[in-house]
């Protein structure tokens, strides 16, 4: 992965490491979160040169961080879903598996952090509420999305967060009201 100067084209930082395939980046202020086919979920900062590696159960294919950053949503390919602590604690918080019937493509939480988005390769999009409990956040589903008649592999929400876009593979924008 690099990180680019985009006023003059320079490779200011290489990020390396990976021993298969990144596949998403979730920024939240000056740190960088990436997942990738190795079962790793990596922290980057873009101050200093370290990183941040935890060990995980699967293959993780997406990440977001919760605005807030006290959590880290993860996707993988198993269609399984989890929150991990932030910062540094890694622990489990929250784990609902099924979310989709194969790989959550991607994720991205609502602009008021009680919505969270997922796409998957089983041709839908789902949008859950996270509630807060006294054992930690958890997630219920509110709604899914079947429209794409593909996989679904981009997930966002408008900056109101009351319209969720999709992007398909079948080659379909789709724009649903959440509200």
């Amino acid at each position: 992965m690099r990180l680019w100067d985009l006023e003059t084209g320079v490779t200011l930082r290489i990020y390396q490491g990976y021993s298969a395939g990144l596949w998403s980046v979730a920024r939240h202020g000056e740190t960088l979160y990436t997942a990738a086919n190795d079962a790793t979920v990596r922290r980057w900062s873009l101050a200093t040169p370290g990183q941040w590696v935890w060990d995980l159960p699967g293959e993780p294919s997406s990440v977001a961080v919760h605005p807030a950053g006290d959590f880290v949503s993860v996707g993988f390919a198993n269609g399984t879903l989890r929150l991990y602590a932030l910062p540094n604690t890694g622990g489990l918080l929250a784990e609902v598996e099924d979310v989709h019937e194969v790989d959550v493509q991607r994720l991205a939480f609502g602009p008021d952090a009680n919505l969270l988005a997922s796409a998957g390769f089983d041709n839908t999009a789902k949008l859950w509420q996270i509630e807060r409990t006294p054992a930690g956040p958890a997630l219920t589903l509110v709604r899914t999305f079947e429209s794409h008649r593909r996989a679904v592999h981009a997930v966002t929400f408008s900056p109101d967060g009351h319209t969720l876009a999709t992007v398909g593979y079948d080659g379909q924008v789709g724009l649903f009201d959440v509200m």
